[in-house]
């Protein structure tokens, strides 16, 4: 865990070399905006590439939870083909699945592959028999799709438990006891009492988020061009490519 008065502080040092009155023009509630749009735009394009680079993987893996459980409670029916389950809280991205399945009273079970299709490819893959669910050649059909992983069976067999690793968007930083003089900080409505820290240790990507909060302080003010040329400078994907 960082701290959010730390992330501050060295965004505040990064914009004083650039404006003198840095504190003047930017308060406290508009830095911690700045920064939160920073994290989120650092770790959509980091995530892309989560699976398929070493160091942005081991970079993340805080936001990475594995082995997360559905009992058939929590598995939703969708029609006698379809099951769904809904992504928990703060999800963003799956990064792998599987599913235990069972049938004739369940004295059998098995793991079955999960292969994931597109809307435009569900129909045809259903009546593949290279394709479609079977239990004995374990293998079902899912989608993602909005907030719930599509899981299609065709009655060929009852799901015991679906399982997912995925990972979590970061949290947002907010620093209210920065505010001088009793003013309120207000954040989404609401009244923040407390500093919220960043659960990440990661100082390659808080950096990279501080270095990107500040560009995206120059563009709100006016006094950057290229913004997306520069924006990919920061982050360095070009230098990440190898695994």
């Amino acid at each position: 865990m960082i701290s959010a008065k730390s992330i501050q502080e060295e965004y505040r040092r990064h914009l004083n070399r650039i404006y003198a009155d840095a504190d003047q023009r930017i308060n406290v509630i508009d830095a911690d905006g700045f920064i939160n749009e920073a994290i989120d735009l650092v770790f959509e394009n980091y995530a892309i590439k989560f699976e398929s680079n070493s160091f942005l993987r081991n970079t993340l893996r805080q936001l990475e939870v594995k082995k997360y459980k559905y009992k058939p409670k929590n598995i939703t029916k969708v029609d006698k083909d379809t099951s769904k389950v809904n992504y928990p809280d703060r999800f963003y991205l799956l990064t792998r699945q599987s599913l235990t399945a069972c049938k004739d009273g369940c004295t059998d079970e098995k793991n079955l592959d999960l292969t994931m299709t597109q809307s435009s490819d569900l129909n045809s893959a259903l009546r593949d028999p290279n394709w479609e669910p079977s239990f004995e050649w374990e293998q079902a059909l899912v989608e993602d799709a909005g907030d719930s992983l599509y899981i299609y069976h065709n009655c060929k067999f009852k799901i015991k438990e679906v399982e997912i690793d995925y990972l979590i968007k970061p949290n947002h930083i907010a620093t209210p006891s920065l505010i001088k003089n009793g003013a309120s900080y207000i954040k989404d409505g609401k009244p923040i009492t407390s500093d919220i820290n960043f659960e990440m240790d990661s100082t390659f990507f808080w950096r990279k988020a501080v270095a990107v909060a500040v560009l995206l302080t120059q563009r709100a003010l006016g006094d950057v061009t290229d913004f997306q040329t520069q924006f990919q400078v920061i982050l360095g994907l070009d230098k990440l490519n190898l695994n």
